[in-house]
């Protein structure tokens, strides 16, 4: 309904959230130069909490065009305390349901014409879908082992550049 209506403006939000990314940057930055580690006490987590960020990491990665991930991971990470190795983790769990969630429905409630291959169900097409998912998972894999080598403060000072890179990417994509 916002995206749609007369009040949004691609390039006032795009905008608004590459200035958010900026100060995430900045953030994750400065917290990979620091030698101090908070973690939250895992009682002050609830569902309500999580639900809430949930649902605004949603919301704003819906209205600015990006993967939940780039919003989440910052938010559970800088708000909640939450070490980035497990942010991380949490946020992928979420994508698998969520693409699940998405799969069925664009696979089974939807009429759609031809896909790009022979191999498609309503508008997905695993002809196409499954090399992405192939090369996902070994993404994933190498991701996790390298995780495992290397330390926080350098995956946080990754994440600040890697942000970054997007909002650069956001910045050339309205010119």
């Amino acid at each position: 309904m916002i995206v749609t209506s007369g009040y949004y403006t691609e390039d006032v939000f795009v905008s608004l959230f590459v200035i958010l990314l900026i100060f995430v940057s900045v953030m994750f930055y400065r917290k990979s130069q620091s030698k101090v580690t908070l973690q939250v006490a895992p009682e002050s987590l609830n569902v309500a909490k999580m639900s809430g960020a949930g649902g605004m990491g949603g919301l704003v990665a819906a209205l600015a065009g990006v993967g939940g991930g780039i919003v989440l991971v910052p938010m559970m990470n800088l708000l909640y305390r939450l070490p980035i190795v497990k942010t991380v983790s949490i946020s992928s769990l979420a994508i698998v349901l969520i693409s699940f969630s998405g799969w069925i429905q664009y696979a089974l409630f939807v009429d759609s014409p031809a896909g790009l291959t022979d191999y498609t169900l309503g508008f997905v097409d695993f002809g196409t879908g499954f090399p992405l998912i192939v090369g996902a998972f070994a993404g994933g894999l190498l991701g996790v082992k390298l995780n495992k080598k290397v330390s926080a403060r350098h995956v946080q000072l990754g994440f600040s550049i890697l942000v970054i890179v997007i909002a650069i990417t956001m910045i050339w994509s309205l010119l």
